[in-house]
């Protein structure tokens, strides 16, 4: 296609986990689209659920607990189906049972956290379980491993700064 980069090649061709995280580590840009209006994930069809399939979904990085991580959405973003935008973040399990919170303040959005495991299947979600508008997810890990973290706004088109703190 037309405006793919060579992330865009490597998510449509290949199922090698060290050459996206090579174009990743370079500087290659998961959340760039090529002319038809696709990120490198949209193109990556063949490798879903593979461990490069998921260094294309979760651009923003890993979060670690007693940590805190500042971001921000903004029009670059991907955006959900009701017109939201969302990062995606992961944290891991070291244990099944392990208690995992997660919190999500901002003065600019009204915070909301979804929580998925690698197939997709919701584990938690929160909108202003903590204080004011700020959210809060409180869930023990059905399994090992790792599990999406979506930190989005309520509103569509509501865009600002926010942190994020695993306990």
């Amino acid at each position: 296609m037309d405006g793919d980069t060579p992330l865009h090649y490597a998510a449509n061709r290949t199922q090698d986990a060290a050459i996206i995280e090579s174009l990743r580590n370079a500087g290659a840009d998961v959340r760039e689209r090529n002319d038809a209006g696709n990120r490198p994930v949209d193109l990556a069809w063949d490798i879903r659920g593979s461990a490069a399939y998921w260094r294309l979904v979760v651009p923003e990085g890993v979060l670690v607990p007693g940590q805190t991580v500042d971001s921000g959405l903004d029009s670059l973003d991907a955006v959900w189906d009701d017109g939201v935008p969302y990062e995606v973040w992961s944290v891991t399990a070291r244990t099944a049972g392990q208690r995992v919170v997660i919190e999500m303040n901002s003065d600019d959005v009204d915070a909301v956290l979804r929580v998925l495991a690698n197939d997709g299947t919701e584990i938690a979600t929160d909108d202003d379980g903590g204080s004011g508008t700020n959210a809060r997810v409180d869930f023990r890990a059905t399994g090992t491993g790792d599990y999406l973290v979506l930190a989005k706004s309520y509103e569509a088109g509501e865009t600002g700064a926010y942190s994020l703190r695993v306990r």
